[in-house]
């Protein structure tokens, strides 16, 4: 039976009974196609990301008592996860509002309109504590952006993009493409022309001299 759980609260528990799941389906990349006068085909531009997903699950609602508790709830920015990709979690939004007068007059059933991210994460973050050279594997088949951690001072390499800490206590958040030190802004004490990313598989960590360990925390990504 297919169910989903939307901010912790399931389907099931609202009294949703899923007449049509969502397909699955992977994020489709982000091409734009420019028509260049005198060159046969059109040229085709990687933007580098993905597209967001736009899906929608039929419902019916089985216990009309719960109808002002799934109003309440089946609005705005949420977190959902489907029964169709167990284990892993969407960020995203929900487009319609659920029409009232549909169970006003005794009828349950209603489409919930959903925009999702177009990369779904693991339901729990993944943490990486080394203190020497090393290869880590990483799971999910899209690449992810990891937070890192450094006690000591120097130079690291990721995937052989390095970067070079001049205080210690330095964190790099590799998505937000910032670093902090105690919560202040420390961008000034990095030394870095690209921020490291981690990919399906393996990872190489390398030391180099003056850095005691390293922490790595990340999100397994699905496309």
């Amino acid at each position: 039976m297919y169910w989903f759980k939307v901010n912790g609260v399931s389907s099931t528990e609202l009294g949703i009974i899923i007449t049509k799941m969502c397909p699955s389906a992977s994020a489709a990349r982000d091409i734009e196609s420019v028509e260049v006068p005198g060159r046969n085909g059109n040229l085709h531009i990687d933007n580098g990301s993905y597209k967001a997903k736009e899906v929608t699950i039929e419902c019916n609602l089985l216990k009309v008592e719960n109808v002002d508790r799934v109003k309440a709830l089946l609005e705005g920015v949420i977190s959902i996860e489907l029964s169709t990709e167990e284990g892993r979690v969407y960020q995203g939004a929900i487009l319609n509002q659920i029409d009232m007068e549909v169970f006003s007059r005794n009828e349950r059933l209603f489409p919930l309109q959903l925009e999702l991210a177009p990369l779904s994460a693991g339901l729990k973050r993944v943490e990486n504590i080394t203190s020497e050279n090393k290869t880590i594997v990483v799971s999910g088949n899209a690449e992810t952006a990891p937070i890192i951690s450094v006690v000591g001072k120097g130079k690291i390499a990721i995937n052989n993009v390095a970067f070079e800490t001049t205080e210690e206590g330095i964190i790099l958040d590799c998505d937000l493409q910032e670093c902090t030190r105690n919560g202040i802004d420390a961008n000034a004490n990095v030394v870095i022309d690209e921020f490291p990313k981690l990919f399906p598989g393996e990872n190489k960590i390398s030391f180099y001299s003056g850095i005691t360990s390293i922490s790595i925390e990340y999100e397994e990504r699905w496309k």
